[in-house]
């Protein structure tokens, strides 16, 4: 077989398709993120939780993108100059959000404050926490019971602190 003749993709197609996937994946962590934030796991790493947010919103940035770059060869020369304004419409609005959220999404990590309970086996608190998000919004309090689980990860579930006495307080 004649080497010129390969249907190998060119490396502007290639970019192309890895600008069109990056894009769809940042819309996927955006989903994902949303859907999840009620669920009772967290992480107790700040630069996790940083490093996500940073490339889920870079990632995102790229999803309209990545719609152009795949519908623009399916659509005619009448309806391209449409869809071109129709682009601009909705990516100007998603780079402004993504671009601040680069700079105040805040994810701060729970903080204990102190210490109601504590067990050795199984390895369970009961802690009162707080956090400061951003400097606008007041401090977030909550009492939860944690037990961690792999890692930086742990399972966070709402605790009635009138449960535990003074005695086990550290």
């Amino acid at each position: 077989m004649n080497p010129s003749t390969s249907t190998q993709p060119t490396a502007s197609a290639r970019f192309r398709l890895l600008l069109i996937g990056l894009g769809w994946l940042g819309l996927v962590l955006f989903a994902v993120d949303w859907l999840v934030d009620g669920w009772k796991f967290e992480t107790t790493s700040y630069a996790l939780l940083r490093v996500f947010d940073l490339i889920k919103n870079v990632l995102f940035a790229l999803w309209p993108v990545a719609v152009w770059l795949q519908l623009s060869a399916r659509i005619s020369d009448a309806w391209r100059f449409w869809a071109g304004i129709l682009l601009v419409l909705v990516t100007i609005p998603c780079w402004l959000s993504c671009g601040f959220l680069l700079v105040f999404e805040d994810s701060a990590v729970w903080e204990d404050e102190k210490v109601q309970y504590e067990s050795a086996d199984p390895p369970v608190r009961i802690v009162q926490q707080y956090r400061d998000t951003f400097p606008t919004n007041p401090t977030q309090y909550r009492v939860v019971k944690i037990t961690p689980l792999w890692g930086p990860w742990q399972h966070v579930e709402p605790a009635d602190s009138a449960r535990f006495p003074e005695e086990h307080y550290r």
